[in-house]
């Protein structure tokens, strides 16, 4: 429902005129005043609390209404005139901030990027180095099993070539 957020947005206070200096004095509100003085069907009649749901055109003229309205002081009038050279100052000082503060960016990410690089670099060469040390490994395991079958495999015929041996030496004498 549109209107309770309208009466959330309305300011509990009310331009009261000004004072003996020449300023403006606000008068305070309660919220209940000012939703008794937004109840009143003084906007046209057309708004009614009851249907506010009812049709979206009823509820942007009501906003239109409130808007034309004046609720409280009237800052644009409070604050001093700014010349065009101080607008061209200003926006000649923000515009330095804004591009000092997009370059300290830019170097930031620049330096990341270099920070990544590196680290990248580093990580590739970790890599590497573990896939070097892993192909050290497994060729030692490879070796180590390759000693170990053929030293399987001479135990088990120790004694048949110890017996050839025999028989090529007794060859040899007769």
């Amino acid at each position: 429902m549109l209107f309770p957020s309208i009466l959330s947005l309305a300011a509990t206070f009310a331009f009261a005129g000004k004072n003996q200096s020449g300023y403006g004095v606000a008068a305070f509100q309660s919220p209940a005043s000012i939703s008794q003085r937004l109840l009143v069907p003084s906007f046209s009649g057309r708004f009614n609390p009851l249907r506010a749901n009812v049709d979206d055109d009823d509820d942007e003229d009501f906003i239109d209404e409130l808007s034309a309205r004046k609720l409280g002081i009237n800052i644009g009038a409070e604050l001093p005139k700014i010349t065009q050279e101080e607008i061209d100052e200003i926006r000649s000082k923000v515009q330095a901030t804004l591009d000092e503060k997009v370059d300290a960016r830019l170097a930031e990410i620049a330096e990341l990027k270099a920070q990544l690089e590196k680290d990248a670099l580093e990580s590739k060469q970790r890599m590497k180095n573990a896939s070097d040390l892993n192909a050290q490994f497994e060729k030692q395991s490879l070796m180590e099993k390759i000693d170990r079958l053929s030293e399987d495999f001479l135990n088990a015929n120790a004694e048949l070539r110890e017996s050839t041996k025999r028989a090529a030496d007794a060859d040899k004498l007769a």
